[in-house]
């Protein structure tokens, strides 16, 4: 093709230049198409396209024969691969393994992790319960409303409840109470009483207008959603269901709020249809706030520190009477395998182990006093100026002034140079320690723990 249009354009321009002399472009033409030169080329010219085209013919139909044998081969890897999957499940099937994956044993599988999760639940329950007793200052009656395990959920996409303040009367309170109760809706507190200064207090009187009443609501404070709807004026009654709410004032009746939000086209706030009243409670998260800002957070912070020493367990040992000295072989063998909480195994059942045989182990030498006794403090300094001690040392002592512990270890360290501990319980007793001072040493050639007590009225 490309050949042709060069020769046309080629004789186009050769009959031009042939004949550019001539005037009429009309008797030029005539004048080519009567040579009989020209007409070979344009024989020649023909056979040449019609060549060309064959052997267009010929690619496409290689390319469509190639096309049909990849198309086969993709075939008969599609089929290879399904039949191989086919034994595979054949397979499974005969050694039961597909009977994991029955129906029946998922739905077993969900009913076991299902138990599991409420065992989870209602331990949490009991735990937040517990804490709330312990830390926040509820009693066991008051904790159990927040935590009770058949309580409706509500959650920010269902709210099913009455606002009220104490600014009602109690018979109106009591009355809401009731039907709250008989309607499965929760009723919410703003915050606490304005005349009490605990949650107790306030739950307190909540029980007793609820006092003869066969069934009790949930009542919470909710703080929240009081923002979230501007509750300034109880009752109000509100329910939100498949991102509907509609709520109304001055009216306690659940069943005809519920009936307007699911028949009605109505939404939001459908009006007011009774006597209502201010909200007469602070929030109670701005009471805490207000609370936690009055406190002197560095006092308390002080007193805590000053309050440590107080509060300490501490080692009690008398005097030491008389010099002994004892070994204690640190060997033991590991009872069972001991693992770390990424399953990998860190010590073999049946293993023995010294920590003094190990090529890392470092000598190793401890003082055990009491710093409350002045002898035992002239000895300590005594023992670490004549003592030439091979490798890591350590000062432990029984006691510290209790009023004055975070000064007094302080006096010692700027004394002795060096951190102090507390001594242990267990190494008291494990160690078979009865008595101060003493002075542990590593034996590192017999692989053992010398022990040695010192009597204070000979040192």
């Amino acid at each position: 093709m490309r050949f042709y249009k060069w020769l046309c354009i080629s004789l186009f321009c050769a009959g031009v230049s042939a004949n550019e002399q001539k005037d009429d472009p009309f008797e030029q033409a005539a004048a080519l198409a009567k040579d009989k030169n020209i007409s070979a080329l344009m024989q020649y010219a023909n056979a040449q396209k019609a060549q060309e085209a064959a052997q267009l013919k010929r690619i496409q139909a290689k390319a469509g024969a190639s096309a049909a044998a990849l198309n086969r081969q993709a075939k008969a890897l599609v089929n290879s691969q399904r039949q191989g999957l086919e034994r595979q499940l054949r397979m499974m099937e005969q050694n039961g393994d597909m009977a994991l994956y029955s129906q029946e044993n998922v739905a077993k599988q969900a009913r076991k992790y299902h138990n599991e999760a409420q065992l989870i639940v209602d331990e949490g329950q009991a735990k937040l319960q517990q804490a709330m007793v312990q830390h926040v200052g509820l009693d066991e009656q008051t904790a159990a409303q927040f935590t009770a395990p058949n309580v409706t959920t509500q959650d920010a996409h269902y709210v099913s409840a009455f606002f009220i303040s104490f600014s009602m009367s109690e018979a109106d309170i009591q009355e809401i109470l009731q039907v709250a109760a008989r309607t499965n809706a929760r009723v919410y507190l703003n915050g606490l009483h304005k005349d009490h200064r605990s949650i107790n207090q306030t739950m307190a009187l909540m029980r007793q207008i609820a006092t003869g009443l066969e069934k009790h609501p949930v009542v919470m404070f909710n703080p929240k959603l009081f923002k979230r709807f501007d509750v300034i004026a109880v009752p109000t009654i509100l329910h939100m269901e498949d991102d509907k709410t509609v709520w109304a004032t001055g009216i306690a009746n659940m069943d005809w709020l519920r009936t307007k939000h699911k028949h009605s086209e109505d939404e939001g706030y459908l009006g007011n249809y009774g006597t209502v009243y201010e909200v007469d409670e602070i929030s109670i998260v701005e009471e805490m706030k207000r609370r936690a800002a009055a406190i002197d957070w560095d006092a308390k912070r002080k007193a805590a520190v000053e309050r440590f020493w107080k509060h300490q367990d501490m080692v009690k040992l008398p005097a030491a009477s008389k010099d002994e000295t004892w070994f204690i072989d640190p060997t033991f063998r590991v009872s069972q395998d001991i693992s770390n909480s990424q399953g990998v195994r860190l010590a073999k059942a049946g293993t023995v182990s010294n920590a003094l045989a190990g090529d890392g182990a470092v000598p190793l030498t401890a003082y055990l006093f009491d710093a409350t006794d002045n002898r035992q403090l002239q000895w300590l300094h005594k023992r670490l100026q004549q003592d030439h001690n091979i490798g890591n040392v350590m000062i432990l002592f029984s006691e510290l002034n209790r009023d004055k512990g975070w000064e007094h270890l302080d006096a010692l360290r700027a004394h002795f140079g060096r951190e102090l501990y507390k001594i242990p319980a267990a190494m008291v007793s494990k160690f078979k320690i009865t008595a101060l001072p003493v002075k542990m040493t590593t034996d590192m050639q017999n692989k053992v723990l010398k022990f040695e007590q010192y009597s204070i009225q000979e040192h």
